[in-house]
């Protein structure tokens, strides 16, 4: 073990106190304003060096507890043996205020954590995707100390503009030296610790738990940024991603069902085998229609139709035959566009979709019972246009003239029993269409020959 009384120590400690009795100097670094954070053994400040060097403002944390010196201790130790990777926070000098205990060190000052830098309807996805490999990265570096961090959570990840690092190393259990926690202590976050770390009995801790972890903050990541999720409930509807943020997130699935999970033998064996599983989630979810979709509509100009129908990739044409119209936000002009061009798209949800985007003025009306004509899969939908008078009239009027596909679709009219009215004006409008048994069929059902 390397023993933080064998590391290098700052010079001596100046004490010119403050009202709390506190030293505002610590060798060369001065203490900037009042506290600016705290943790369970110690407290934060920030601070600047007197002579300029390093330059900016960075942090000390100054043990409180003299009682919990063991524990800051082993956090030093961890910092230490972490001295130039990139993806953890750096310190850079500590020392002893008093006597020849260590009792703060001077670490490098980020914008902020993962979570209060989270912007308003949380990371983008390609956002999230490059932070949390960083996130791999560090948390990778912590397991070849060889150490378990124990406190993973988006409080505990620092972001240095676009890059996260990996921060609070106070609970860290470094493999193969004694236990400082006691047994019966739970160590970890609420929301983001192991189960077996729930009570603190269990003395088999190893890096899987960071690896549960993991999957928690991926998981907050992917959610907007905004959900603590409970324990292992990521596949119960009210928490599937899926559902409640977007389809194309449950290829993420297989990397929660081996993160989040009670049984440790069922997780990722360690961080390599977590990221090589992540990496495939994200190609899938690149590959996924509803990411290609998004991507043809952030293009900046043209219509939503003339950004569908100008892709020429493979992707962007099959898009164009199964797209959820629900997705585009589109005006009810442009999503009948899409129906008239492709009539994979005409069914009833889509043409549901035109009421919700309402009121529609009577040729969009007409239009609609038009598109609601030509296509089997949405004429139970004419119902949706119940009572819309003689544009509708007209609008079956001139769907007439497309012949035996009227006919057909009026015969699944009438089998739901849901023909418009009037009844009698749509059968003789079949009858002039085409001479058939269908015809007097609908008649003798609806006692008119």
């Amino acid at each position: 073990m390397w023993g933080v009384e064998r590391a290098r120590q700052s010079t001596a400690i100046g004490r010119s106190a403050n009202s709390r009795g506190m030293a505002r100097k610590f060798g060369n670094w001065t203490i900037l304003g009042e506290r600016f954070a705290e943790g369970g053994q110690g407290e934060i400040y920030q601070v600047s060096n007197a002579t300029g060097t390093p330059p900016g403002i960075w942090l000390l944390k100054r043990l409180k507890n003299p009682k919990r010196h063991g524990r800051f201790a082993r956090e030093l130790e961890t910092l230490q043996r972490l001295k130039g990777v990139g993806s953890v926070v750096q310190v850079q000098e500590w020392g002893a205020s008093k006597g020849e205990t260590t009792d703060y060190y001077v670490m490098e000052k980020g914008d902020g954590s993962l979570e209060d830098m989270a912007p308003a309807g949380g990371y983008a996805p390609e956002q999230a995707f490059s932070l949390f490999r960083q996130i791999l990265d560090g948390v990778e570096a912590v397991h070849q100390v060889p150490a378990v961090h124990r406190d993973l959570k988006p409080a505990n990840v620092i972001l240095f503009a676009d890059t996260a690092k990996i921060a609070d190393t106070g609970l860290a259990l470094l493999v193969g030296e004694p236990r400082i926690t006691p047994t019966d202590e739970a160590v970890g976050p609420r929301f983001y610790m192991a189960p077996e770390l729930e009570h603190g009995r269990n003395l088999d801790v190893d890096a899987s738990a960071d690896i549960y972890s993991l999957g928690k903050i991926l998981y907050w990541l992917l959610s907007g940024g905004v959900l603590h999720l409970p324990r292992e409930r990521y596949d119960e509807a009210t928490y599937r991603l899926a559902r409640t943020k977007a389809p194309s997130l449950g290829v993420f699935e297989g990397v929660f069902d081996a993160t989040l999970t009670e049984q440790k033998r069922r997780r990722c064996k360690d961080v390599a085998e977590l990221r090589n599983l992540f990496g495939a989630s994200v190609a899938a979810y690149r590959d996924h229609q509803d990411t290609a979709l998004a991507a043809l509509l952030d293009r900046s100009g043209d219509s939503i139709v003339e950004k569908l129908d100008g892709a020429d990739s493979a992707i962007g044409k099959a898009l164009f035959g199964r797209v959820e119209l629900d997705l585009l936000a589109a005006t009810p002009d442009e999503l009948m566009s899409l129906m008239d061009r492709d009539e994979a798209l005409i069914d009833g949800k889509n043409v549901g979709l035109l009421e919700k985007l309402g009121p529609l003025s009577s040729k969009q009306l007409a239009r609609a019972a038009r598109l609601c004509f030509s296509s089997k899969r949405a004429i139970g939908s004419l119902t949706l246009l119940h009572g819309v008078g003689r544009e509708l009239r007209q609008a079956i009027a001139e769907a007439a003239r497309i012949g035996a596909r009227f006919v057909s679709s009026l015969r699944n009219v009438v089998a739901r029993g849901a023909l418009l009215p009037p009844a009698d004006w749509a059968i003789s409008q079949a009858r002039q269409v085409r001479r058939l048994p269908f015809a007097r069929s609908v008649g003798r059902r609806h006692g008119r020959e």
